[in-house]
């Protein structure tokens, strides 16, 4: 494996006599924004945990920190978009990509960004057709572990249960470690809130009131 000048490790892959190199852009997923706080998704604090402390400097967090990690992210981007642009087949294309998710990507920025962008639609989704709830409630409703709801077993590293939606003799129901559920049975799928709306029949204020009175 490749080393830049300051030691980083930079993946290179080689297409007969040429040679592309992914930009290293291995950075601390946990940076400071705003006023010198941290919005982290590593070990520590939960969302709804977060939410409970700070909720309206979460709010304002989110907005910067999606900037920031784009702004990581950028040059891998260029990257990518010059793999593409290159005169490979498809199947080289796309392998040469996959082949720097495993060595030189900013695979964990991108999952950050990802879930970022996530709750910021979930908090705009609540302020503008739930106004009866707050972003917080709505948020924290949603990270209500789907395990607490579900009788579920640990199995090669997920939790799984037999669906209740349907009859199942055998456990097809799997949570998730974004805390979704999929049913490879009958193809259920959800949250926790929408977990609480079919099980019970609530609608979606119903359901977020519920799981927060658990």
């Amino acid at each position: 494996m490749a080393r830049d000048q300051k030691g980083n490790s930079a993946p290179i892959q080689k297409i007969g006599a040429s040679f592309l190199s992914a930009p290293v852009s291995r950075q601390r997923a946990e940076r400071k924004g705003g006023a010198g706080k941290t919005l982290s998704f590593r070990r520590g604090l939960s969302i709804p945990q977060i939410l409970d402390s700070f909720p309206s400097e979460a709010r304002s967090l989110i907005p910067s920190q999606i900037a920031r990690l784009s702004r990581v992210i950028q040059p891998y981007r260029k990257w990518v978009d010059g793999v593409y642009a290159a005169d490979y087949d498809d199947f080289t294309k796309w392998f040469i990509v996959q082949a720097s998710l495993c060595v030189g990507a900013p695979v964990k920025e991108m999952a950050s960004l990802e879930k970022l962008k996530k709750l910021r639609s979930i908090m705009r989704r609540g302020g503008e057709a739930h106004g009866q709830l707050s972003s917080a409630d709505i948020l924290k409703a949603k990270y209500v572990p789907i395990t607490s709801l579900v009788e579920c077993k640990r199995r090669g590293g997920r939790w799984w249960a037999c669906c209740p939606f349907h009859q199942d003799d055998t456990p097809s129901f799997m949570v998730n470690k974004d805390n979704t559920y999929h049913c490879y049975s009958c193809g259920a799928h959800g949250d926790s809130i929408n977990l609480i709306q079919k099980l019970y029949g609530y609608n979606f204020v119903e359901a977020v009131r519920w799981l927060l009175s658990t």
